[in-house]
């Protein structure tokens, strides 16, 4: 399915039930799988109500009524084996509200047309029990959304009438009124209070997976991207500048001394060294496509596409003012008052049979230079190929000046 963003989760409950697409796709396709699965076991509980009710109405039924009032009901029966089996066949799935639709307007219109059809009036008044029963069925045990139940309730009771009335029948419309109309509003307003619930199960649901993906991929302590993310992207990213023929810039950024200001102030003060570190280089990961990952430790990586070297140059001179500007006071031991940072540069156009390892191993070289020289400095890595890829005619990046 689509990733959806948090801004299209949202749905206007009254006066109808939808949502903002592709969400609205993505939950009619959900209901459909579920209805249809748990249709199956349904439908025999919908099958036992209806022997119950036809058992019911049997006792009470005047003997000479019976053979008409058995082939009229016997129908309803019929339609709910049909369509039982119908959900057995996974063909069908995509069908699957079509035929229970059809199928729950035929049961509404045999049930409401059956009174009428029967010429003594007691006999007409005991079949009035079968049409609560289908009203029933048809908002809360089928599977239809709210939508699709309304329509097919109130069509068949139409149909219905209409059949009824077309086979020269005579309705109670007192007593019809009570027993269709009245169950027929009552299972509207259930079937409305379950479908919006199930809405908000699935707004839930989908908040609940994207909560996971978030919390696995990204670092619990800077709440930048982890390694497992940042792997992700940079071959996603590697791959479309590859297709683009654009350059990719990489900057491996580690903290100078870092273990000197952890012995000296302590792992939580250096824990919240870490966040602010990570705070001002997430900074400078604004555009589509740019990522700040913590790479390990006190090391950090920023991806940024479609940026060649001079303009990733002023990137990284930015980011070294920025963080001399943060003013984190620096262990006594280390030889400088200020926390500072080493950076490593690289920046390739991607090539044939080249691999984006390769130019993060460039710009963590070119980082380890910027450390030996110093620190608080960055250094431009060259991308050291392999004897393949020497082949290809590659683009190499350039080699800065120490």
């Amino acid at each position: 399915m689509e990733k959806l963003s948090f801004e299209t989760r949202s749905w206007n409950a009254l006066p109808r039930l939808r949502m903002a697409e592709p969400l609205e796709s993505a939950y009619r396709l959900q209901q459909r799988q579920h209805a249809m699965v748990v249709f199956r076991l349904n439908v025999v509980f919908i099958f036992a109500l209806w022997l119950v009710v036809s058992a019911g109405i049997y006792q009470l039924m005047p003997p000479g009524e019976l053979p008409l009032w058995l082939r009229l009901y016997g129908g309803v029966g019929v339609i709910i084996v049909v369509a039982g089996a119908l959900a057995w066949l996974p063909v069908l799935e995509p069908w699957f509200h079509v035929y229970t639709g059809i199928g729950s307007f035929l049961a509404v219109a045999l049930s409401v047309a059956i009174p009428a059809l029967l010429p003594d009036p007691v006999p007409g008044q005991l079949a009035q029990p079968a049409i609560n029963y289908c009203m029933v069925i048809v908002y809360g045990l089928v599977g239809l959304r709210f939508d699709q139940a309304v329509i097919a309730g109130w069509l068949g009771g139409l149909g219905g009438v209409v059949l009824g009335l077309g086979l020269g029948g005579q309705f109670n419309w007192g007593l019809l009124m009570v027993s269709y109309a009245g169950s027929s509003a009552l299972g509207m307003c259930l079937a409305w209070y379950a479908e919006h619930r199930s809405r908000d199960m699935f707004l839930l649901q989908l908040n609940r997976i994207d909560k996971l993906e978030h919390l696995s991929s990204e670092d619990s302590l800077t709440g930048l991207a982890n390694r497992r993310q940042l792997d992700k992207c940079l071959l996603q990213e590697w791959r479309r500048a590859y297709r683009l023929q654009a350059p990719l810039a990489i900057l491996m950024i580690d903290i100078d001394r870092f273990k000197a200001y952890n012995d000296y102030f302590g792992h939580l003060k250096g824990d919240a060294c870490l966040r602010i570190m990570a705070s001002v280089i997430g900074r400078f990961a604004r555009r589509p496509g740019d990522m700040a990952a913590r790479y390990g430790g006190e090391e950090f990586l920023l991806l940024l596409p479609n940026m060649d070297m001079e303009q990733a140059t002023i990137h990284v001179e930015r980011l070294l003012g920025e963080i001399r500007a943060a003013n984190i006071q620096q262990a006594p031991q280390a030889g400088k008052p200020v926390v500072s940072v080493s950076i490593g540069l690289a920046v390739a156009v991607p090539f044939a049979n080249w691999e984006p390892e390769w130019l993060v191993e460039s710009a963590d070289r070119a980082m380890y230079e910027a450390k030996f020289d110093g620190g608080d400095c960055y250094r431009y890595g060259v991308l050291r190929l392999s004897p393949t890829a020497m082949g290809m005619g590659p683009r190499e990046t350039h080699a800065g000046p120490h």
